[in-house]
């Protein structure tokens, strides 16, 4: 059976590596295509960026580089980026309440290519990064498709900026998420306006301001999703929604655990499951938090949680590298049954048990 676990703990490890990880917080890299010099020079954008690359070329002609944006502050310069389009234009009936958004979409490229380079220098470690498109051309029913790195999206252009910044086929944003080049190719068909453009490194996890990343954020962040909120500072993953994948995301990004880690200390192992049965809501039909067993968002503590918990491999800190493994691809055979998974459980639990009487 532990040579199985084992099995598993590695599909997992190669299943989830580069979702995982985010070394900083707060960093972005932001891009204005602002025609006629309508820069912008104040917060900005669905997240309320403060430091803006503005640029009001049709072409870069050649690499130019990038000021970064770190938590606030204009950071020293990494990226570079290039672009081309058929045109940059400028929509002359947009005039919103927020001076610096109608500044974002005042202005954009249309149908560009556009390159960024040096996007793994501006963190240390691994990266993971949402790439955040401004697509408003004031063109209503115009279609057009945008692509990064072989994903693509298609959306329909509309003749209002509603003063909000939407994602969805008839949005004016289009996000790809889990990014983790070192260099992205964006390229367009259609009619696909770019007004502009953000490269962000994730979200700080001290949601609440105290200085300290926390139960009382993650509980904060839970709280947010169950009650519908969408104020962006819980919007950990960077999809423009508040829901159960930033609880995760938080999880992951900002605290750098698993699931199952109950008392956040890095690992999830017996402490977690002896505490976790001490406070009785397992199988009791309760309320639950993640810190008393929900970690798959319905609001309590049954086995699918312990089961999603050692899916995850995390349990008693377990690392599998790929080298270590016979092979990269695990075979199906090696995968346990329900049943297996079960015992496991079981076992596990008794564990629990055990420790709490002594």
């Amino acid at each position: 059976m532990l040579r199985i676990f084992t099995v598993v703990l590695g599909l997992v490890l190669l299943l989830f590596a580069n979702n995982a990880n985010a070394s900083n917080y707060g960093y972005s890299v932001n891009v204005n295509f602002a025609a006629n010099g309508d820069f912008i020079s104040g917060p900005a954008g669905r997240f309320s960026e403060l430091t803006w690359n503005n640029f009001n070329e049709t072409s870069s002609q050649g690499t130019r580089r990038l000021v970064l944006d770190i938590f606030g502050d204009q950071g020293q310069v990494i990226p570079q980026i290039n672009w081309q389009a058929r045109s940059q234009q400028i929509l002359t009936d947009v005039k919103p309440t927020n001076i610096n958004d109608g500044r974002l979409i005042r202005g954009f490229l249309d149908t560009p290519t556009i390159i960024l380079e040096g996007l793994d220098r501006v963190v240390e470690g691994p990266v993971n990064y949402a790439l955040i498109l401004y697509t408003h051309g004031g063109r209503e029913g115009a279609v057009g498709k945008y692509s990064v790195q072989g994903a693509s999206q298609s959306r329909i252009d509309n003749q209002v900026f509603a003063e909000k910044f939407q994602v969805g086929p008839r949005g004016n944003m289009v996000v790809f998420e889990d990014l983790n080049f070192a260099d992205l190719v964006i390229q367009t068909e259609g009619f696909a306006p770019i007004n502009a453009m953000s490269v962000m490194y994730c979200r700080p996890g001290d949601v609440n301001g105290d200085g300290v990343v926390d139960v009382s954020d993650l509980d904060e962040i839970n709280e947010a999703f169950k009650d519908g909120t969408s104020k962006p500072r819980y919007d950990i993953n960077l999809d423009t929604n508040v829901d159960f994948n930033d609880v995760m995301a938080w999880i992951k990004w900002s605290k750098g655990t698993c699931i199952g880690d109950v008392n956040l200390d890095g690992v999830f192992d017996s402490d977690d499951l002896i505490q976790l049965f001490q406070k009785g809501t397992y199988e009791s039909g309760g309320l639950a938090t993640w810190t008393s067993g929900d970690w798959n968002g319905d609001c309590k503590f049954d086995s699918s949680d312990l089961l999603l918990a050692f899916q995850e491999g995390c349990y008693e800190g377990g690392v599998v590298k790929a080298e270590d493994m016979e092979s990269n691809a695990v075979k199906a055979e090696s995968v346990p049954e329900p049943a297996t998974a079960t015992l496991l459980l079981t076992s596990l639990l008794a564990l629990a048990a055990v420790r709490r009487r002594a």
